[in-house]
C-alpha cells in the first residue's frame, strides 16, 4: 500500500490558550484527525482529505463556547511520503542506559535498546512527556508487574516496562494506526504485550502500575477508572500536562484516594506519580 496521502492541515488559535488548547484537543480526538501538534501557540490537527467534511467540526462545544475566541484555517499538506519523512528527521536518542533508534539507525554502545518505527503514532522518546515517563519507567522496579499503558501511541513504554521484568503488559490507544504500530514495535523488540485498540471502558482488570500519558482532560475524565484499576499500593505515572495544572491533577487524584509521591518537569511538561492508599 503507498505512503503517500493527501492530507489537510487546520490551524486552530484559542485565547485563552490554557485550558483551550487541552480542551480542543481533547474534543477533536474524537474526531477523525490522524495527528497534532503545538506550533507558536497554534493548535494544529491533520486529516486525511477523505475524512474531512464542511460540518465535522460542529460538535467541538469549545468552539462555540462565548468563554473562548477561536479561529482557525484550513490548507492543503501537499503529498508526502510520511515515512520517508519521520526517517529524515527521527534521530536515536538515549535514556540512561537505553538507546531508543529505528532499524535504520545504526546499534547504540549501550546496555539495552527499544527499536521504534512510528509512522504516524505520537511517542518516539523524543517529546519532553515520553521522555520524563521514560524516565519514571527506569527509576522503578518492575519485576513481576501487570502494568497498563494507557494512550500507547508507538508502544514504548509498553516495550520498555516489559523489558523491566514485568509479568504482564497491556497497552491500550483509540486509534487503530497506533494500535497497530504498537504491535508491530512489540514484535520488532520481541516483547508479548497485549494491544487493546479502545477508550478507558476498556479497562477490565487490575494492574500494579499504570502509565497515562494523554492530556488534562482525558486524565482527569478517567481518573476514577484508573483508581478502581490499581491494585492496593499501586503505582499510578501520568503525563501529558503542563506545570499549571498539576494542582487540579493532584486534587483529583486526592479526591481518589491517590498521593502524590513525586513529580518531574522538563519545558514546563509535567510527569507525576501516584501511589495508591
Amino acid at each position: 500500500m503507498s505512503t503517500e496521502q493527501h492530507f489537510l492541515k487546520l490551524s486552530f488559535s484559542i485565547y485563552p490558550a490554557q485550558p483551550g488548547m487541552d480542551i480542543l484537543l481533547a474534543e477533536l480526538s474524537e474526531l477523525p484527525f490522524d495527528s497534532f501538534e503545538e506550533v507558536d501557540s497554534q493548535l494544529i490537527a491533520y486529516i486525511l482529505a477523505s475524512q474531512w467534511k464542511t460540518n465535522l467540526l460542529q460538535s467541538v462545544e469549545l468552539l462555540k463556547n462565548p468563554e473562548f475566541k477561536s479561529s482557525y484555517t484550513i490548507s492543503e499538506v501537499p503529498k508526502i511520503n510520511w515515512n520517508a519523512q519521520w526517517e529524515a528527521n527521527f534521530n536515536p536518542i538515549v535514556v540512561r542506559n537505553y538507546t531508543i533508534r529505528a532499524s535504520f539507525h545504526p546499534p547504540k554502545q549501550t546496555q539495552y535498546e527499544i527499536l521504534i518505527e512510528p509512522k504516524m503514532s505520537f511517542g518516539t522518546g523524543h517529546h519532553e512527556t515520553t521522555q520524563l515517563m521514560f524516565e519514571m519507567v527506569l527509576q522503578h522496579s518492575l519485576k513481576r508487574k501487570r502494568v497498563l499503558d494507557m494512550g500507547c501511541g508507538t508502544g514504548i513504554l509498553a516495550i520498555g516496562a516489559k523489558l523491566r521484568g514485568a509479568s504482564k503488559v497491556t497497552a491500550i490507544d483509540i486509534e487503530p494506526w497506533c494500535v497497530q504500530n504498537t504491535i508491530e514495535n512489540a514484535a520488532k523488540n520481541q516483547c508479548p504485550i497485549l494491544v487493546l485498540q479502545g477508550d478507558s471502558s476498556m479497562i477490565l482488570e487490575t494492574f500494579d502500575c499504570i502509565f497515562a500519558n494523554i492530556n488534562r482532560n482525558i486524565l482527569l475524565q478517567d481518573m476514577t477508572i484508573y483508581k478502581k484499576a490499581l491494585a492496593p499500593d499501586g503505582m499510578l505515572f501520568l503525563s501529558g500536562f503542563y506545570h499549571e495544572d498539576l494542582e487540579d491533577i493532584s486534587a483529583c487524584c486526592s479526591f481518589n484516594d491517590l498521593r502524590l509521591d513525586t513529580f518531574t518537569k522538563k519545558n514546563n511538561w509535567i510527569c507525576s506519580k501516584y501511589v495508591n492508599s
